[in-house]
């Protein structure tokens, strides 16, 4: 069950940044502007239900499409 609710405030951590990234980091609209640009390829994952102990992962992919260095500084669970 630990590992079951670490990896769910993990993930749950991720989302977070998400949501908090996603209206700070939006591509520049002048082309000789640097900025990076955080593509998420989903917002949201619903696990489904498991045995109580049994371990859940998912992944969420975050793609940098802007031209200059994504940092994700700060992550905050909901």
């Amino acid at each position: 069950m630990r590992n079951a609710t670490l990896t769910i405030l993990v993930l749950l951590m991720l989302v977070s940044c998400v949501l908090l990234a996603t209206p700070t980091l939006q591509a520049a609209t002048d082309p000789t502007e640097t900025a990076p640009a955080a593509l998420f390829l989903e917002t949201g994952y619903l696990f489904p239900a498991v045995v109580e102990g049994t371990q859940v992962v998912h992944d969420f992919v975050i793609r940098n499409t802007g031209n200059a260095e994504l940092q994700i500084k700060q992550i905050k669970t909901g």
